[in-house]
């Protein structure tokens, strides 16, 4: 098999949202959310140094917004600074 239909096969999309910098833990946090959200809170704990602690203690307003159907603006509206 040529290498790139080969790479194509094994190429794992998830694998664009992990960053080195940041512990299974942080990534294990946001699994169970949709991919963009993912992507946002991944960036805000790299970019702001947060611990495990801290991203958990931000996500589950994502979360909770979800289940309840919110409209309102995002995971922007709820970070704590």
């Amino acid at each position: 098999m040529p290498g790139a239909a080969l790479a194509l096969l094994t190429h794992d999309p998830a694998s664009e949202r992990r960053r080195d910098s940041l512990s299974f833990g942080h990534h294990a946090e946001v699994a169970a959310l949709p991919e963009a959200e993912q992507d946002y809170w991944l960036r805000k704990a790299e970019q702001l140094g947060w611990p495990v602690k801290r991203l958990r203690s931000q996500v589950p307003a994502s979360h909770d917004e979800r289940a309840a159907g919110d409209s309102s603006p995002g995971p922007a509206a709820h970070v704590k600074r």
